[in-house]
């Protein structure tokens, strides 16, 4: 279909669709909407026509974190009901060459067929047989398509399939939530589930009534299997588990010597975000001179390792959720990059983990050690803390006796079955 065309179809329902807005009076937000999938409608009427479109289940995998996030639905799944999509572009915030990518995609096509038997697609096979499908789920819709043939990011996700769907386990860092680093992505998803109350509201003062949002509960935190039993055992009858976050509000840099002197009277664990290796100069030549910190690089899921946790230490992003989930004693390090806080994306002043500071105890980087280790030995204080803990969890999680995989590969069932 020729450019013109397309453009005066366009023009034309648009028109259509806008005088009927104003005699109904319908929202400006609604008419946004309605005329982002009219557009979306004429931009594909080329490929519709021919388009092959298999009635299941796409889950759009790119990378393993995203994989293990969404495992347990896909476990819920029936059989026969799914299949896997897998980008061209893996975590691209680590892996920069085409062999290390090729590599990545390659692993993670290993991981999956290990664990399920369902069809995994690629970008080459979808466009090159022109495939679409009933239902595409997804989180991060810039990776699907990211330099692909020339598609614009932004335009490949709702070519793939009739209806889209994110599954948001975010907690911490907003500016994630709403996807407004170009452009606001979840503009491609019709239905959005999240893990509680607060983030339902962030999506529905977003969106209004032009999604549907449901809260169902986290997924991450089922069917957890234990911590390796071989950890090393040092000689601290308690333990302080470490999850910095990377950019430039990581707690690494400025905390790690103030951390590491804690060793006295803990064993100190450090998990590093796995950005943090290309972010931070000599990282890797750094903690290999750490003697008192047992640094865990390996791909381990945090609320396995927390189980030996007896403290958690957090800074920005998602892991004090998954601490306070899992009832854990947790602690913030402050960052003194208030201008980077600050900035509307990937956190914002307004981010969760942010306010919840007036409630969790924290330090700024020019504390001491003496400063942590008087709190960490007041029980009082932890007494405490476990209430509000309590009372956080019931703010930001969604806990019903049916597991939020079952309820959420249901209502997955559900929507295949509508088209």
């Amino acid at each position: 279909m020729s450019t013109i065309i397309k453009r005066l179809l366009r023009t034309l329902l648009t028109n259509i669709l806008c005088f009927w807005f104003n005699i109904l009076k319908i929202p400006l937000s609604t008419k946004y909407f309605t005329c982002l999938h009219a557009f979306r409608l004429t931009e594909n009427l080329h490929v519709l026509k021919s388009r092959k479109f298999i009635h299941k289940i796409a889950f759009f995998i790119s990378s393993k974190t995203e994989f293990f996030h969404k495992r347990n639905i896909i476990s819920a799944l029936p059989k026969g009901s799914f299949v896997f999509v897998i980008p061209n572009v893996v975590d691209v915030l680590r892996f920069y060459t085409k062999r290390q990518q090729l590599k990545q995609i390659e692993d993670l096509k290993n991981l999956i067929s290990r664990e399920f038997s369902e069809e995994i697609f690629d970008l080459n096979t979808i466009f090159t047989e022109n495939i679409g499908f009933t239902i595409g789920v997804g989180q991060c819709v810039e990776n699907y398509g990211y330099y692909y043939k020339g598609f614009k990011r932004k335009l490949l996700f709702p070519y793939l399939c009739e209806k889209g769907v994110k599954i948001d386990e975010i907690l911490g860092a907003k500016g994630f939530m709403l996807l407004d680093t170009y452009e606001d992505y979840n503009k491609y998803f019709d239905v959005i589930f999240c893990v509680g109350p607060f983030s339902k509201k962030v999506y529905q003062e977003a969106y209004g009534k032009n999604k549907e949002i449901l809260d169902f509960g986290s997924t991450r935190f089922e069917n957890l299997s234990s911590y390796p039993q071989n950890r090393r055992i040092w000689t601290s009858p308690k333990t302080i588990v470490w999850l910095p976050t990377h950019t430039p509000v990581s707690s690494l840099p400025k905390f790690l010597r103030i951390i590491e002197s804690l060793h006295d009277n803990y064993d100190i664990y450090l998990k590093p975000h796995p950005a943090s290796f290309h972010e931070i100069q000599n990282l890797d030549k750094i903690l290999e001179k750490l003697s008192n910190i047992h640094v865990i690089k390996k791909d381990i899921n945090s609320c396995d390792l927390l189980k030996m946790a007896d403290f958690v230490f957090c800074d920005y992003g998602g892991s004090v959720f998954t601490a306070i989930y899992n009832d854990k004693n947790v602690l913030f390090l402050n960052t003194d990059n208030i201008n980077y806080l600050a900035k509307r994306y990937p956190f914002g002043l307004d981010t969760p983990e942010v306010l919840l500071r007036k409630e969790i105890i924290n330090f700024d980087p020019c504390c001491t050690s003496d400063d942590i280790l008087k709190v960490l030995k007041n029980d009082k204080i932890w007494e405490e803390q476990k209430k509000v803990r309590k009372s956080i969890r019931k703010q930001f999680f969604t806990i019903t006796k049916e597991p939020a995989s079952q309820k959420i590969a249901n209502k997955l069932v559900e929507l295949l079955n509508e088209n």
